[in-house]
């Protein structure tokens, strides 16, 4: 049986340029931060745990943090979160500020020069609430998680509203 070869899939999308102060500390805000399937994979991992299991309910948190830190400065992120005696709670507070911070983040100008109103790619759109609603279900059991998606839901929504 001969194999099929489908054509390339997918869409690329530009990387995340961010950074934040940690207590004086530039950290650089990693490229793929903006990819609504690493707050879905959050979402779906920490509703598989009980939410008295603390080890993995913080080793959960920490990989997702590490999905929003850019790699070359996760040493220095952690290095100086236990200087400053930084506790989990901390870093949750952290990670919902930069899922918030780059649902607000624009995509970009529009690649045409027209006057009118870019349009959405429903399947885009489509992409995105899939994401949100796929998190949402993923996290039941976890209002702290339901929280952290919403949130960052409201920032894009609201962002979106005022650029439109």
């Amino acid at each position: 049986m001969a194999t099929v070869h489908l054509e390339e899939m997918g869409t690329e999308r530009p990387p995340i340029d961010m950074d934040f102060p940690w207590f004086g500390v530039p950290v650089k805000v990693a490229p793929t931060a903006g990819n609504p399937l690493l707050l879905a994979r959050f979402a779906e991992r920490a509703a598989a745990v009980d939410a008295l299991d603390d080890v993995n309910s913080m080793l959960i948190i920490m990989d997702f943090l590490k999905g929003l830190i850019d790699e070359s400065d996760w040493d220095v992120f952690m290095d100086t979160a236990a200087k400053h005696n930084q506790q989990v709670t901390d870093l949750m507070e952290v990670a919902k500020r930069l899922v918030v911070a780059v649902a607000r983040f624009p995509i970009g100008p529009p690649s045409d020069s027209s006057n009118g109103r870019p349009s959405t790619n429903p399947r885009s759109r489509d992409g995105y609430y899939s994401a949100v609603a796929t998190a949402m279900a993923a996290s039941k059991g976890r209002p702290d998680i339901k929280m952290i998606i919403w949130q960052a839901h409201q920032a894009r929504t609201a962002h979106q509203a005022a650029a439109g």
